[in-house]
């Protein structure tokens, strides 16, 4: 999982904030973690109060004794159960990520010149596409999901994630590389055109739209996302969505088949619209 992130993995000791341990799961059993996991080692001395997300072959627990997530892993029948597993592992960084203001996005995110841009889209809209034909100088960094984090001066940084689907039907074609970050200059809500355009996307219609590209991730990992009274966070990812969108200049990029899609993006940006472009040459 490391490997796939881009990051180091290994023993961190008690500096983990996420914790992988090989766990027993009984099949048509309700997932005990008291039974599969040797919590005594972890420090725990109240038996109650565990907070548990489970899956077949994964369980995902909180605690108010620990400083970390716990999770506890079977052993996966084939490679598309272990890449299941991983995926549905990156729901507490969400949450992490999202209690502290930012939000993971089902969008591409590619770099120009140290600036990236997101382009956001449901499955389908064409994010790998456009990801493919960016020509150089631009770079695509990732072309299904990515997390955008405040900088504390109102300005968002996103970073990368992995194209999941890709990497469990081994078609990965490119790395990802979660420690890298740039700074986001704009949001692009993907549709398909006869003509490439660009048109601006008002506050609230962006903030909806970010918003729904923050719970698609969510509910492609969590079961009870759009549950009433199942999720716990889709307030806290609304409130979210509404700062980037407040942030942010966001627009809706029409891509045709054969169009240079790209040369309207780099028209938006040099308008001065995004307040980074702004604050980056000083007006």
């Amino acid at each position: 999982m490391a490997g796939f992130l881009g990051v180091s993995g290994g023993n961190a000791g008690s500096c983990a904030d996420f914790r992988v341990e090989r766990a027993e799961f009984g099949a048509g059993r309700r997932y005990d973690a008291r039974a599969a996991l040797d919590l005594s080692s972890h420090g725990v001395v109240c038996p109650a109060g565990w907070c548990i997300r489970a899956w077949p072959d994964l369980a995902l627990l909180n605690h108010e004794e620990l400083s970390y997530v716990l999770a506890g892993i079977a052993d996966a029948a084939d490679w598309e159960a272990r890449i299941e597993q991983m995926r549905h592992a990156m729901l507490p960084f969400y949450e992490a990520v999202s209690a502290n203001g930012g939000l993971p996005l089902h969008t591409a995110l590619a770099e120009i010149r140290g600036q990236g841009v997101l382009l956001a889209g449901i499955s389908g809209a064409g994010k790998s596409t456009c990801c493919r034909r960016f020509p150089a100088p631009w770079r695509a960094l990732g072309d299904d999901m990515a997390v955008a984090v405040p900088c504390g001066d109102g300005a968002f940084r996103a970073h990368p994630l992995p194209t999941w689907s890709a990497v469990k039907a081994r078609t990965l074609e490119r790395p990802c590389v979660l420690p890298h970050s740039v700074p986001v200059r704009a949001v692009f809500f993907l549709a398909r055109g006869d003509a490439d355009e660009v048109a601006p996307v008002s506050g609230a219609r962006a903030a909806l739209s970010i918003y729904d590209a923050a719970m698609q991730v969510f509910s492609s990992v969590d079961h009870s996302a759009y549950t009433p009274g199942g999720s716990t966070y889709r307030r806290i990812v609304f409130e979210n969505a509404a700062a980037m969108a407040a942030a942010v200049p966001a627009f809706v990029l029409h891509v045709s088949l054969h169009g240079r899609f790209w040369e309207k993006i780099e028209e938006a940006l040099e308008k001065g619209d995004s307040p980074h472009f702004r604050r980056a040459h000083g007006a």
